[in-house]
């Protein structure tokens, strides 16, 4: 069963903060994305897109030329 995006934007909040990323850190997208794959044998790319989308519009993320990924403080409080 696929996720909602906002069970995947939480999925990717759950992978940056326990792993040490802090507000306004920037991770790398393929980084990201891999975690998120790896995280859960039946998670799909295009939920981790979807999940991004909404933690971004939530305002827990910024994506920053399609390649990195910043946390915001709002998204560190959040997780």
């Amino acid at each position: 069963m696929a996720r909602r995006p906002e069970e995947s934007a939480r999925a990717i909040l759950r992978i940056l903060v326990p792993g040490g990323t802090k507000a306004d850190e920037i991770v790398l997208y393929g980084n990201l994305e891999r975690a998120f794959l790896d995280s859960d044998p039946d998670s799909l790319a295009p939920e981790f897109v979807e999940g991004l989308k909404y933690a971004e519009g939530q305002g827990w993320l910024t994506i920053i030329e399609g390649t990195q990924i910043k946390l915001t403080n709002h998204g560190y409080e959040a997780a």
